[in-house]
C-alpha cells in the first residue's frame, strides 16, 4: 500500500526502510521481484535499507554496507563479494561470510603454523608483519582422499542444506568452512584441503583489505 501511494505521487527517489522484514518467505521473495521489476521500469534511485544481505545481493546495482554508523564500502555488487574492503565486509556479505586464517609474514611466505602460503609475487612487507587470508566457502576445494600440496584438515560436521553442503573443517588452530555441491556424506575424519590462489585476499592486520 505504501509503495502504490509513493507511485502515484511519482517521486524522484524511493527510500524503503527493510519494508520486508515481517513477510513470510514465499510473500517475501515475489515482493523482491516485483520491487526490483518497479525499480528497472522506472529507472529511479531506489535506496533500500536492510540487514538480510541476500536481499540485497539480490535487487542492488550497487550496495553500501555500515557498521556502526560508519561507511566501509560502496561498490557494485560483483566488487563488494569478491574484493571487500575489509574483513567485516567479507565475513558479513555471503552465506556463510568469508574464512579468515590468521597468518605471520616470513621469506615471502605467510606462515599459519601448520601450513604456509607463497607470496613471493606480491610486496607486502609496507603492510606489516601479520596478516589474515581471507577465501569464499565456496572457494576452498576439499578431497576426502590425499592430495599432494594440499593441507590436511579434520572434517568436524556437515551441514546438509538440501542442493549444498556446509563442511566445517579444522586445520591446525583454523576453522574453516566449505561450501560444496556434492559430498560423500559417509566420510569422516582427516580431509585435504586447497585455497586457490585466485581467489584468496590478503587482509591487513587491522582488517584492511592490502591493494591488488
Amino acid at each position: 500500500v505504501s509503495l502504490g501511494r509513493a507511485l502515484f505521487r511519482k517521486p524522484s527517489a524511493f527510500l524503503m526502510d527493510e519494508p520486508l522484514s515481517s513477510v513470510e518467505p514465499e510473500g517475501k521473495w515475489h515482493l523482491k521481484m516485483l520491487i526490483r521489476k518497479i525499480q528497472e521500469t522506472l529507472e529511479q534511485t531506489l535506496i533500500y535499507v536492510t540487514h538480510d544481505q541476500s536481499e540485497a545481493l539480490t535487487l542492488a546495482d550497487r550496495i553500501l554496507v555500515m557498521n556502526e554508523g560508519e561507511f566501509l564500502q560502496y561498490a557494485p555488487v560483483e566488487t563488494i563479494y569478491q574484493r571487500p574492503a575489509n574483513t567485516f565486509v567479507g565475513y558479513f556479505i555471503g552465506d556463510p561470510g568469508m574464512n579468515f586464517i590468521e597468518s605471520t609474514l616470513s621469506d615471502g611466505h605467510l606462515d599459519c603454523g601448520n601450513f604456509s602460503y607463497d607470496v613471493s609475487k606480491i610486496s607486502l612487507s609496507a603492510h606489516g608483519k601479520r596478516f589474515k587470508i581471507g577465501i569464499r566457502p565456496e572457494h576452498v576445494e576439499v578431497s576426502a582422499a590425499k592430495v599432494a600440496n594440499w593441507i590436511q584438515a579434520t572434517l568436524m560436521s556437515v551441514e546438509n542444506l538440501g542442493n549444498m553442503k556446509i563442511l566445517h573443517l579444522k586445520s591446525g588452530n583454523h576453522d574453516v568452512k566449505a561450501k560444496l555441491e556434492m559430498w560423500d556424506t559417509s566420510v569422516e575424519g582427516t580431509v585435504w584441503i586447497h585455497l586457490p590462489e585466485d581467489k584468496v585476499r590478503i587482509f591487513k592486520e587491522n582488517g584492511e583489505l592490502v591493494p591488488a
